[in-house]
C-alpha cells in the first residue's frame, strides 16, 4: 500500500508528465512563437510553485528582453543596458544553471554596487523576489536567451527542480529552433520563387520580345522594297507574339500576387485563379472541397500556390479540356488532387521540371508528401498529402 507520501509523489510526477505532452502538442501545432513560449511559462507557475517565470531573448545587441512572462511584477520587465549586458555576460560564460537562494546576498557583492542602474534594479528585485533560478538557452550552441523562475521567499533548490526548470528551458529552445528553421525554409522558398519566375521570364517573355524584334526588322526591310503584303504578314505575326507575351507576363504578375492579401479565404482564392483560367483558355476546371476542409495561415497558402502551379502546368503542357480539383480531409490528413485529361507523359523517361521540382519542395516543407501519377494519353493526376 503506498505511504501519503508516494501517492503524492506519483501524482505530481502524472502532473509533469501531462504538463510535458501537453507542452509537446503546443510545439507541434502551427501556433505562434509568441503563444507557444506563453504555453511553455504557463507551465513552472503549476508545478514548480513559483511567484513568477520569464523567457528572456537576446536582441542583435546582446540586450535581453522579455519575450514571455507570467506573474512578473511589472517594475522588473524593463532591464537597463548595464543590467542587461552583466545578466547576459553571466548566462554566456557559464552556461549552467545561475542559482540564487536568497536574493539579499546580492546586494552584499562588489559586482552590484559597481554600477548605479545595476544597483537600484537588484534593490527592486529583492523588493519583489528573494529567490530564483535562471538557465540559459542555447539554441545551435548559441546562447539565444534565459528561463527564469522566481520565489518571493529564500528558499533552496532541489536536484528534481533544477532539472524540471532545465526541461522547461529545453522546450523554450526548441521552439526558438522551430521559429529559427521555418525561416530559413520561408527565405529559401523566396528564392526559389525567384529563380523559377527568372526562368519564366527567360523561358516566355524573352523568346516573345526576340521573335516581336525579328518581325520588326523584317517589316522595316520589307516596307523598305515596297513589299507591303510581307510586311503586312510580319506585323501580323508581330501581333500574335505581343498578344502572346502580354498572356505570360499577366500569368507570372498573378503569380506574384498572394491570394491573400487582399483578405481571402482558400476557397475565394481558387475560385479566383480558375475564373481567370476559364476566360483565358477553353479549360473547364471542376472544384470540390469537401465542407470539413478549414485551412488557414501557411497551409492555406501552400496548397493554393501548389494548385496554382499544378494549373499552370496543364495550361503550358497538357493541352487538357477538362481538370478536377479536390481537396478533402481523412484521419487528421488533407489530400489534394489535380487531374486533367491531357496528354499525360512517361515520369520513367521525361524528368521532373522546376515546377512538380517546387510543389514537392512546398508540400515537404510542411511535413506532407507530393506524388505525381500519369499515362501517356490518359492524364495526369498530382497528389498532395498534408498532415493537421
Amino acid at each position: 500500500m503506498l505511504t501519503h507520501a508516494a501517492d503524492s509523489d506519483l501524482v505530481q510526477h502524472r502532473h509533469t508528465i501531462d504538463s510535458m505532452h501537453n507542452v509537446l502538442r503546443v510545439l507541434n501545432s502551427n501556433r505562434s512563437l509568441d503563444e507557444i513560449l506563453g504555453h511553455i511559462i504557463a507551465q513552472p507557475g503549476q508545478l514548480l510553485h513559483c511567484d513568477a517565470a520569464a523567457i528572456y531573448c537576446l536582441d542583435k545587441d546582446q540586450h535581453f528582453y522579455i519575450q514571455a512572462s507570467k506573474g512578473m511584477d511589472a517594475s522588473l520587465t524593463q532591464f537597463h543596458d548595464s543590467v542587461s549586458k552583466s545578466f547576459a555576460e553571466q548566462l554566456t560564460a557559464s552556461r549552467e544553471p545561475n542559482i540564487v537562494s536568497d536574493c539579499a546576498h546580492l546586494l552584499q557583492m562588489d559586482w552590484t554596487h559597481q554600477d548605479g542602474e545595476r544597483l537600484a534594479y537588484v534593490q527592486n528585485l529583492v523588493r519583489h523576489y528573494r529567490a530564483y533560478v535562471a538557465v540559459p538557452i542555447i539554441v545551435r550552441d548559441e546562447m539565444r536567451g534565459a528561463l527564469m523562475v522566481y520565489y518571493r521567499q529564500p528558499r533552496t533548490f532541489s536536484s528534481d527542480e533544477i532539472s524540471l526548470v532545465t526541461a522547461f528551458r529545453d522546450q523554450a529552445a526548441l521552439a526558438l529552433e522551430n521559429t529559427w528553421l521555418h525561416e530559413q525554409i520561408r527565405q529559401m522558398a523566396i528564392a526559389d520563387e525567384r529563380d523559377r519566375i527568372a526562368r519564366d521570364l527567360h523561358d516566355s517573355g524573352d523568346q516573345a520580345l526576340y521573335g516581336i524584334t525579328l518581325c520588326t526588322e523584317a517589316s522595316i526591310r520589307y516596307l523598305a522594297s515596297g513589299d507591303n503584303t510581307a510586311a503586312s504578314q510580319r506585323l501580323q505575326q508581330m501581333q500574335g507574339l505581343a498578344k502572346e507575351a502580354l498572356h505570360e507576363m499577366r500569368s507570372l504578375i498573378y503569380r506574384l500576387h498572394s491570394p491573400f492579401l487582399a483578405g481571402r479565404n482558400l476557397v475565394e482564392a481558387l475560385q479566383a485563379r480558375i475564373a481567370a483560367i476559364e476566360v483565358q483558355s477553353d479549360l473547364r476546371i471542376d472544384l470540390q472541397i469537401a465542407e470539413d476542409v478549414q485551412l488557414s495561415g501557411s497551409i492555406a497558402e501552400a496548397i493554393c500556390r501548389i494548385i496554382q502551379e499544378a494549373l499552370n502546368n496543364v495550361l503550358k503542357h497538357s493541352h487538357a479540356h477538362v481538370v478536377t480539383v479536390s481537396l478533402q480531409c481523412a484521419e487528421r490528413r488533407l489530400d489534394v488532387a489535380i487531374r486533367d485529361d491531357g496528354d499525360g507523359f512517361d515520369p520513367r523517361i521525361q524528368p521532373r521540371g522546376f515546377g512538380l521540382m517546387h510543389m514537392a519542395e512546398r508540400a515537404q516543407a510542411l511535413g506532407g508528401s507530393f506524388t505525381v501519377e500519369s499515362t501517356l494519353g490518359l492524364g495526369t493526376t498530382v497528389r498532395v498529402a498534408l498532415p493537421l
